[in-house]
């Protein structure tokens, strides 16, 4: 009885620290310079979309599947997304001005319209599946648990972020994704400190560490490793930003989201691994089930970070739809009206299909993306006479276009 009254007392310290810190983050972000600076504020956009949906199930989804070497996995996973990344930096500062200028030739001008193509499904999608799961979480808090509630309070938060990009435009949403981003975050880290907090005192304590079995690299668990990879993206989402920030400030914060979130991820599998066993069945609220074991008070809150997780992804993949809409149109369609667009397409789609179905396409047609992006970036640099580590890139970028391909045909989505 006391063991177990002494790790109660445990929880319940580590609870109220992880509401201090959460305080104390989330103020950080307000009175700081760096928090209302204009980088951060171009940050927002693929940090939102990269720590989505993904968060609440990396854990979960490596433990299961690769036991003790889920912090190798997670750690390649984010190097390959890293490495994708470059070559959406390459395009930006290379092939952006030849689409200015439609100097790109043909064959680039048509893998280039392709690829936005698929973007833009996979965006519709993905913009979708958040708000549904958004819909979900918060209906929970309620009990409500009827597929017509969630459509429809799916349908009253798309059509809000509808009008009001339409009213405000870009710079309109990027306020709702520093919101969202700034209160996920800050729950984040607060989680993050409370792990390492409850990992340095869990042998004083009833809690067990996790035995995980060996894992096996098959072609299956490969296609899983596959379908992992797109976890982490939506770092592409700052190519879409528009004329309102330069090359250089989308390239740079391209990559400050891709570090940040590549430390969240490795941070949380690290430090989450010794209550994996509180995991009873491996699914989008399994992260609940892993913070309940640690701290009193964080599953409600971390819920909320879920809902602040999906808002944010889905504006910000309203904002990079918005973007090729305007870009394919070459501007006689604004971005505001493309807001209007794509909420409406995933208001069409929640109605007329299950969007859990249709989380495959989206899936593959992210990593196509990805592919086609990875061999406009070989042609642009090929065409070049000289640029840092030229021969490099004219090495890697065949070479994840190819793995990138495989992705989009053999991966089983993570979703």
């Amino acid at each position: 009885m006391t063991g177990f009254a002494g790790a109660d007392q445990q929880k319940i310290i580590l609870g109220v620290a992880g509401a201090v810190a959460t305080a104390l983050i989330l103020a950080a972000f307000y009175l700081t310079p760096a928090g209302r600076s204009r980088m951060w504020t171009i940050i927002v956009t693929p940090l939102a979309s990269i720590i989505g949906s993904g968060f609440l199930v990396v854990a979960p989804l490596l433990y299961s599947n690769f036991g003790g070497a889920s912090l190798p996995a997670i750690v390649l996973i984010n190097v390959f997304a890293l490495a994708v990344g470059l070559v959406i930096r390459t395009n930006i500062h290379h092939f952006e001005p030849l689409l200015e200028n439609a100097h790109g030739g043909r064959f680039l001008l048509t893998t280039e319209r392709v690829s936005n193509l698929s973007l833009a499904v996979s965006y519709v999608i993905s913009i979708a599946f958040y708000i549904s799961l958004l819909s979900s979480f918060a209906l929970e808090m309620f009990s409500l648990r009827q597929p017509l509630a969630t459509r429809g309070l799916t349908t009253v938060l798309l059509a809000g972020i509808a009008i009001f990009g339409f009213a405000r435009g870009l710079h309109g949403l990027e306020a709702l994704e520093k919101i969202a981003v700034n209160s996920k975050l800050s729950i984040i880290g607060a989680l993050l400190i409370v792990l390492a907090a409850a990992g340095l005192l869990r042998d004083h304590t009833v809690l067990a560490s996790t035995s995980f079995t060996e894992p096996t690299f098959d072609i299956h668990g490969l296609q899983i490793l596959g379908g992992m990879l797109l976890i982490t993206q939506g770092f592409e989402t700052a190519r879409y930003l528009g004329k309102d920030y330069s090359r250089t400030e989308r390239a740079r914060a391209l990559l400050a989201a891709q570090l940040i979130a590549a430390v969240v991820y490795v941070a949380f599998v690290a430090l989450a691994e010794p209550f994996g066993h509180a995991i009873e069945d491996v699914n989008e609220t399994a992260i609940i089930q892993i913070v309940g074991a640690v701290a009193i008070g964080l599953p409600v809150v971390l819920s909320i970070a879920a809902i602040f997780s999906q808002f944010g992804a889905g504006v910000a993949d309203t904002v990079g739809t918005g973007g090729i809409v305007e870009e394919e149109s070459r501007g006689r369609i604004p971005r505001r009206v493309g807001y209007v667009l794509v909420c409406a397409l995933a208001i069409l789609q929640i109605w007329v299909a299950d969007i859990f179905q249709v989380l495959t396409l989206a899936s593959r047609a992210f990593a196509l993306y990805y592919a086609l992006q990875a061999i406009i970036a070989t042609v642009v640099v090929h065409r070049q006479s000289n640029g840092p580590y030229r021969r490099a890139k004219l090495v890697l970028f065949p070479i994840l276009a190819v793995l990138l391909l495989l992705v989009a045909i053999f991966a089983i989505p993570a979703h």
